[in-house]
């Protein structure tokens, strides 16, 4: 229904901010702290699903949660900062799953209604990041010097032969 429309925006963008912090944090070496999101996911699912949901946990359930709190808890303590990155992944992907869970919409056409929703936006960065040698299939040599055996350029606006320049270039130069 049209009611559900801005709920499925919504879950497609909380979607994609999860998934792409969690990536980002993964591509950035900052895996511990991306994945300790989806530890903390849970216990946030079962707090809102308690206090906005009205759900009831029995003895043994508080139980389990306030162990798995704990391990959570001291992960937390043992690295040493407040991390952030977990927060937004688990704060991200237990909002998603909470809007999911109140939509009237199944979950195979919800997810296919999320990612129609997204698809402009991915084009888009597909279509600015190509040319700037950012992603999957450029090198961004910028950052580092060359090091993906992948030279091939897909481009719907023009063909380059730059990425093959690259390719050829650096695994002649770079050391073995």
């Amino acid at each position: 229904s049209r009611r559900e429309v801005p709920r499925l925006a919504l879950c497609a963008a909380l979607l994609s901010l999860n998934w792409g912090f969690f990536l980002w944090g993964v591509n950035t070496g900052r895996v511990v702290e991306a994945s300790l999101g989806y530890f903390i996911t849970p216990l946030l699912n079962v707090l809102m699903g308690r206090f906005l949901l009205g759900e009831r946990l029995s003895r043994a359930q508080t139980l389990a949660i306030l162990i798995a709190l704990t391990g959570v808890s001291w992960k937390i303590v043992v690295y040493g900062h407040v991390p952030w990155l977990a927060l937004v992944v688990s704060a991200s992907f237990a909002l998603y799953g909470f809007f999911q869970k109140t939509l009237r919409v199944g979950a195979a056409p919800g997810l296919t209604a999320e990612l129609v929703f997204l698809a402009p936006f991915a084009l888009a960065w597909l279509a600015w990041a190509h040319p700037h040698d950012f992603g999957a299939l450029g090198c961004c040599w910028r950052v580092r010097p060359c090091s993906r055996p992948f030279p091939f350029s897909f481009s719907a606006t023009r063909p380059s032969a730059s990425p093959w320049r690259r390719w050829a270039f650096c695994n002649t130069s770079a050391p073995a």
